[in-house]
């Protein structure tokens, strides 16, 4: 269940569905700085995560940490979530130029707990 009493305040931004908070720590991911906004901050602060915590994906692990999948073992992703994108496609026949919205589904650890498992698996952070 959330718990709304302890969490920030969340505005939504009609125009773009980005969620904004009020001047709080944003959720990022610490790889490339990309702040998770929409559906993907609600699943996280449902998940209990706070404003600030910052998340990786599997593949940007094994490359920001220098490792292999075996030295991630044990490690638990804590949410999936999704990526939204529009590609257009063009009718051959008709020439007619269309967009088509996809999803793509990753699943997310969270750093503090990512680092502590790889620091008991033995690698160095």
């Amino acid at each position: 269940m959330f718990d709304y009493y302890n969490k920030v305040f969340i505005l939504i931004d009609m125009k773009t569905n980005h969620f904004n908070t009020m001047g709080e720590k944003k959720m990022i991911n610490f790889v490339n700085g990309h702040e998770y906004t929409g559906i993907n901050v609600t699943t996280l602060l449902d998940l209990d995560y706070n404003e600030g915590d910052e998340f990786c994906t599997f593949r940007q692990a094994l490359d920001f940490y220098k490792i292999k999948g075996k030295q991630m073992k044990g490690t638990k992703t804590v949410a999936s979530l999704v990526f939204m994108s529009e590609d257009e496609e063009e009718d051959k026949e008709t020439k007619e130029v269309s967009k088509k919205k996809k999803k793509k589904y990753f699943r997310v650890f969270e750093r503090t707990s990512l680092e502590a498992k790889l620091a008991e698996n033995g690698v160095r952070v």
